[in-house]
């Protein structure tokens, strides 16, 4: 499912994301079993796994809970509502984009760092629900200027 194409096939030639196609793409980013893409508008999309909150669809939060939920993968690119442009201020908006293994991160305009996704060992950066999984984004660095995302 991370590369959008809606099935589980692996693909041996680059194919066209066509859910995105109109959208002028400038950063992708992809995590264990999931992906992120920035638009130059500044909308994010992801898709695949959504088990561990790392697409950043909070309305995905409610599926998720009780002791035994089933798993979730989201097939198609799917814009991450809370973040999108036209809903934030100019310095709210979304500059640059990273994925781990079972999280995500970006960076806005004015420096803040957000993250969600899975939290076991404090890589989304909340200790107060280390070992959990965070559905929507998370303000980690507000005072301080984070100007690059880069995979380790």
């Amino acid at each position: 499912m991370q590369l959008g194409h809606g099935h589980f096939h692996d693909e041996g030639l680059l194919q066209l994301v066509e859910t995105i196609r109109h959208e002028r793409i400038v950063s992708v980013a992809a995590g264990r079993a999931h992906s992120v893409a920035l638009a130059a508008d500044g909308k994010i999309f992801s898709w695949g796994d959504a088990s561990r909150g790392q697409l950043g669809h909070a309305q995905l939060a409610a599926m998720m809970q009780g002791p035994n939920p089933a798993p979730l993968s989201i097939p198609f690119p799917q814009a991450i509502q809370s973040l999108e442009p036209a809903r934030l201020k100019p310095p709210a908006r979304v500059t640059a984009i990273a994925a781990g293994g079972d999280h995500s991160m970006a960076v806005t305009v004015a420096g803040t760092l957000l993250a969600f996704g899975c939290n076991k060992h404090g890589q989304v950066g909340s200790l107060a629900r280390a070992g959990g999984c965070l559905h929507a984004a998370l303000e980690l660095c507000s005072r301080r200027s984070v100007r690059m995302l880069s995979p380790t």
